[in-house]
Parts: C-alpha cells; structure tokens; sequence
C-alpha cells in the first residue's frame, strides 16, 4: 500500500471492512500508523484528521488488498499478529501503557487502576485512560481491553458499543479455543 510519495509527514490510508464495521489502515514510511475503527467512512475521516493532525493524509490508489485484508484477519482474531512494521507514536508514559496493554492476552481485561500500576504509577489512572483515547493502533494496542476497577464498561475511542461487541467477539474466540 505505501508509495514513493509517503513520507513521516504524510499518511496513506485505506479503508476494509471487518467483523466490527468499517475501518481504516494507515501507514507511512515508518510502517502501519494507524488502524481506525468507526461508523462509516467520513467518520473515520474525521477520527483520521484528529489523530494525524497537520499531517498530509492521502487516500491510497493502490489495488493491493492484502494489507486490507491481514488487518481485517488480525482484528477478527488478534492472536496471529500483524507481519507489518507498526509506527508507535506517543509520550514515553503512553508507550509504557501501550506496552503493558499489548501483554493482555485476547478474551481478557484490565482496569486503568491495574494498568497504572504495571507502569510504576498508581495515581495515574487518568493519564492511563488519557493514553487509551490517544491510541490510534485499535486491537494492535488492545485499549478495549481495559474496564473500570468495578468491572464496568467505560470510553473507548472507536464506540463504547465497538468496545463491547470486540470483548464479546474475544469472548468467543476463548471459547473456541478449550
């Protein structure tokens, strides 16, 4: 998918679909940037256009559908990976969190308060919830994967009812597995 023309400060992006609706695979010349969930295709736009801010975004040409459809494979069943450079982005707190998300095995959960912990700071459940809603790498860095401390659902960037319907789909794929 990406060009001679994409540079660090321009993003090519293509739009698939997959078990949750529509979504988008972003990439620059460091690798997959970004892989967006949302309602339809201007919506992810916009969500687009808030995560790469000031950054040229182009809509890819090219008629290659594999990286289309490894992405929509991963999000159907995150425990096969991505075989693709990924460009992670962010503060070296959100990195942190990041980190300690991607070790949150399919089908189960954590809460901000745990998280925060993991990463050495155990007031910090708000920038660990700051650092979810600043991930543009959805199912790549598993922010569905965190609840509250009770339990309960809270935000997530792409919908709380995305968040919902891909616990349930992992849910699933837990059970399929025993």
């Amino acid at each position: 998918m990406t060009s001679n023309k994409v540079t660090h400060d321009t993003v090519e992006y293509s739009f698939g679909e997959c078990i949750v609706g529509p979504f988008a695979v972003s990439t620059n010349s460091k690798g997959i940037c970004g892989i967006i969930l949302g309602d339809n295709h201007s919506h992810i736009l916009r969500l687009m256009e808030k995560c790469f801010k000031g950054i040229k975004l182009i809509e890819s040409k090219s008629s290659d559908n594999k990286l289309i459809q490894d992405v929509a494979s991963f999000i159907e069943n995150p425990d096969i990976g991505l075989s693709y450079k990924v460009d992670i982005e962010g503060t070296n707190f959100q990195i942190k969190v990041w980190n300690e998300l991607r070790k949150v095995p399919t089908g189960s959960t954590t809460s901000y308060t745990r998280l925060a912990q993991q990463v050495g700071n155990p007031k910090a459940t708000r920038a660990v919830a700051n650092a979810c809603g600043s991930n543009r790498l959805a199912i790549y860095i598993p922010c569905h994967r965190v609840l509250r401390s009770d339990g309960g659902i809270s935000g997530y960037r792409f919908g709380v009812q995305r968040k919902k319907d891909l616990l349930r789909h992992e849910a699933e794929l837990l059970k399929h597995k025993s």
